[in-house]
């Protein structure tokens, strides 16, 4: 099921919501205000509708909701001179609560006095609008914190996806990455900055990924290279895999059912699997890193990777050829590398209690899945016209997953029933 926005979009992720199928999209119009759209999808009917639309001045790069709340979430936005970023809450009383905890600072900073400037300018514009356009219904956004651009501009924010606390956000630039707190701000609505590190002269961040299994755990994109980095000591990356793709590598997704396990993709149209752990211990005997699986399917560049949340055998790929597709991974699935990690290493930091627990589950369909399953394609989705630069699987019901492209059309789409019924047997 589908949906046209009126403006172009390149940025989507799905709400945390207990009852319905809600995703949140972020227009990039040029010359026109843009908008934040939640959008609501309805299993019952097939029909996406939307459920409200806020008023969002700038071009929309990036768009992150927020695990602890489902009506907070992050924006990258141009100005038309800086990138910037902002944690917006659709909620008025959440900016009250905000401010009630700074109330102490009688000086408004210069963003701030920007900020009333340009809402003032906003709000004018909006009532002109809505002189002339009556059926106007754009809501306001009330925005909580912003995240200063120490250097370059900020491409994305990261959220950890298992962080059920307001506590702390990565950001990228081109030449760093940074750690903000949002519960010590530096004064009212900017964040701290905990801690940063800084890429060399010649290279340039393109996108990253966090792992939410492991907090301190970060990896980045830099031109073809795959960092790692410990936030507990940024001043040097951990390690590097060197022409981790043949060309430039746009996208890196972490398994959240693994401490190491990691996807990646590229503008050399595959799409590669890597445990992070292995490379390492590879690295330190001088060995050349070695990915675990490698996927073709797509024409062009390979722009977001997803593994699915609950059944981490699936991943997601989004391409500047239109289509997403939808991947299989058996043998990568994270129950069997916890029991080859296991046998090979007793002394590993995984929980030894949750593997017992596993050991008669993975011994009992062993067999059935080498002989029966493949790592592979299971379906290509042809529903976009444009490139398609965002996909999302529903935090709400995981068979299900939305996409954008860029000329504004939206579908959601759900797992096949013969493949899901595969993977459930």
């Amino acid at each position: 099921m589908s949906l046209g926005l009126k403006f172009q979009c390149s940025t989507l992720d799905s709400l945390k919501d207990e009852e319905s199928l809600k995703f949140i999209v972020g227009t990039k119009s040029l010359r026109e205000s843009n908008e934040v759209h939640v959008l609501e999808y309805e299993p019952e009917s097939n029909r996406v509708k939307p459920f409200s639309v806020y008023s969002h001045k700038n071009e929309i790069w990036d768009i992150c909701s927020c695990p602890w709340s489902s009506s907070k979430f992050f924006t990258v936005y141009n100005t038309g001179t800086e990138f910037c970023s902002t944690l917006w809450s659709t909620n008025q009383e959440n900016e009250s609560e905000n401010e009630n905890k700074n109330d102490n600072l009688n000086e408004k900073t210069n963003l701030e006095k920007e900020e009333q400037d340009s809402n003032e300018d906003e709000d004018k514009d909006e009532d002109e609008d809505e002189s002339n356009n009556p059926n106007n219904g754009l809501k306001k956004l009330y925005p909580l914190v912003h995240l200063p651009t120490p250097e370059g501009k900020i491409s994305s924010v990261l959220c950890n996806t298992e962080s059920e606390i307001q506590d702390r956000v990565i950001s990228f630039d081109e030449k760093c990455i940074n750690v903000w707190s949002l519960e010590k701000l530096e004064t009212d609505k900017i964040a701290t900055n905990i801690s940063q590190a800084r890429v060399g002269r010649l290279e340039k961040i393109s996108s990253g990924g966090w792992n939410p299994t492991d907090p301190n755990l970060v990896a980045i994109a830099i031109e073809s290279n795959l960092s790692i980095w410990d936030l507990r000591d940024m001043k040097k990356e951990s390690f590097v895999i060197r022409q981790a793709h043949e060309d430039r590598l746009r996208t890196i997704a972490f398994n959240r059912n693994s401490i190491s396990q990691v996807a990646s993709g590229g503008d050399d149209c595959k799409i590669k699997f890597w445990d992070l752990r292995k490379i390492q211990r590879g690295l330190e005997n001088n060995e050349e890193p070695q990915d675990l699986l490698t996927l073709t399917g797509h024409s062009h560049w390979v722009w977001q990777l997803e593994f699915n949340p609950i059944h981490d055998r699936l991943l997601l790929s989004s391409s500047t050829d239109s289509t997403v597709k939808l991947w299989d991974a058996p043998s990568l699935a994270f129950k069997d590398l916890r029991l080859e990690e296991l046998e090979s290493d007793p002394d590993n930091d995984f929980d030894q209690d949750q593997f017992e627990q596993d050991i008669d589950e993975y011994e009992e369909n062993k067999n059935k899945k080498v002989t029966t399953q493949k790592d592979g394609l299971l379906n290509t989705f042809e529903d976009h016209d444009d490139s398609v630069y965002s996909i999302a699987w529903s935090k709400t019901e995981p068979w299900f997953f939305a996409s954008i492209s860029y000329d504004g059309r939206f579908v959601v789409n759900k797992v096949p029933e013969e493949i899901k019924e595969k993977i459930l047997d």
